[in-house]
C-alpha cells in the first residue's frame, strides 16, 4: 500500500522583522566525518550559490572573506567568538556570519547552520536533512530557503526566475492539491518487502503548477526520486494573501508501506 499525506507541512517556522537587503557572509562548515575535508567548503560554496539567486540578499565574495579570515588568523570554518565575529564584520562589511557543520545521521546527510545577526545581535540555527546520496546543491538550497525566509520580511523570499515565495503561514488561503498523481514503488524495494518514506521540498506557483521540487529527506534514494517524480506532475489551485494570488513554499511527507 502507498500512502500519500496531501496536506504539506510549511518548512519556515518564523520570520524575521524587516532588515532591508542584509550583507551575508558564508564561511566553510565544520566536516569532521569527512576524510577528503572537502565537504565542508562544497557545502558552503552550495549554500553561497544558492543564497545569491535571492535578490534582497547582498552575499559578500568567499574570497573576500578567505582574506579577513587570513588576516586575523581564523580557520575557514571561522571559530568565532564574539570579538572575532565583529571584527570580521567590520573588515568585510556583513552583518550577518553564516557557519555551521555538516555531519551524518544514517542515511541522512544533516546540514546544520549557525546565523549570527550582528546588526540585531542575535544567533540562530537552521536545520536541513537530505538524502546522502542526493546532490549537495540540492541540500543546500533547502537551507538556503530556511535562512533566507528568517533574513528577509515579510514572511516571503525571491528567488530567481519566480518571484517572491510566501511561507504558508502567511497565507489567507493555502494551496490546495486538485490532481495528485501517486508515486510508483520502486520495483527493487516492493520485491524485499521495504517499507520507507521521502519528504519533497517544491514551490506551488501562481498558476498552481509545481516549481524546484527535490528530496529534502528519504530513507532510501529510490523512494526520494520516484516521491520527486510524482510530486512535479500535481496541480494545485494557488494560495492567496488577501485577494492576490502568490507563490506558496511548501513540503509534503511520501509514505512507502506494504501491508
Amino acid at each position: 500500500m502507498l500512502l500519500v499525506l496531501p496536506f504539506a507541512l510549511a518548512l519556515f517556522a518564523h520570520a524575521a522583522p524587516p532588515n532591508s537587503m542584509p550583507t551575508v557572509a558564508v564561511f566553510d562548515f565544520e566536516a569532521k566525518d569527512d576524510a577528503s575535508g572537502e565537504l565542508g567548503a562544497k557545502v558552503a560554496e552550495s549554500l553561497f550559490a544558492n543564497l545569491w539567486t535571492y535578490p534582497n540578499l547582498v552575499l559578500i565574495e568567499r574570497d573576500k572573506l578567505r582574506e579577513a579570515l587570513r588576516q586575523e588568523e581564523l580557520p575557514p570554518t571561522g571559530g568565532l567568538s564574539p570579538d572575532n565575529a565583529a571584527k570580521i564584520g567590520k573588515l568585510t562589511g556583513a552583518e550577518v556570519l553564516i557557519t555551521g557543520r555538516v555531519f551524518t545521521v544514517g542515511q541522512d546527510l544533516v546540514l546544520a547552520a549557525r546565523v549570527m545577526d550582528l546588526q540585531r545581535r542575535r544567533v540562530f540555527g537552521e536545520v536541513i536533512h537530505g538524502a546522502l546520496t542526493a546532490p549537495v546543491p540540492d541540500t543546500a538550497a533547502g537551507l538556503a530557503r530556511q535562512i533566507a525566509a528568517v533574513l528577509v520580511d515579510k514572511g516571503s523570499i525571491a528567488v530567481s526566475g519566480i518571484g517572491d515565495v510566501f511561507d504558508i503561514s502567511f497565507l489567507d488561503r493555502i494551496p490546495q492539491a486538485v490532481m495528485q498523481v501517486r508515486p510508483s514503488y520502486p520495483a527493487k524495494l516492493r520485491a524485499a518487502r521495504v517499507s520507507g518514506q521521502a519528504l519533497v521540498d517544491f514551490i506551488v506557483d501562481t498558476n498552481g503548477d509545481v516549481r524546484n521540487a527535490f528530496v529534502a529527506s528519504a530513507t532510501a534514494p529510490e523512494f526520494g526520486a520516484a516521491a520527486v517524480q510524482a510530486v512535479i506532475q500535481w496541480k494545485f489551485r494557488p494560495g492567496q494573501r488577501g485577494a492576490v494570488t502568490v507563490n506558496t513554499h511548501m513540503q509534503v511527507p511520501i509514505v512507502f508501506a506494504i501491508n
